[in-house]
């Protein structure tokens, strides 16, 4: 399966984050084009969640 890797500088604690990132039913409450997210997978040391983006007439689901 293909991943994305990706590094920044925040100016938000790695605690906020962590919470950002695991609320991931509020991924479309603030991500744009994102149209669904669902936990389908959930373990004591890790997640597995699908994201549904939209746009421009084009849908894809990520996992």
């Amino acid at each position: 399966m293909p991943q994305i890797s990706r590094t920044a500088l925040v100016p938000f604690s790695a605690e906020q984050m962590y919470q950002l990132v695991n609320d991931v039913k509020s991924y479309p409450d603030f991500l744009p084009g994102c149209t669904g997210s669902r936990v389908l997978e959930l373990g004591p040391t890790q997640m597995t969640a699908a994201v549904d983006v939209s746009k421009a007439g084009i849908s894809k689901t990520f996992t």
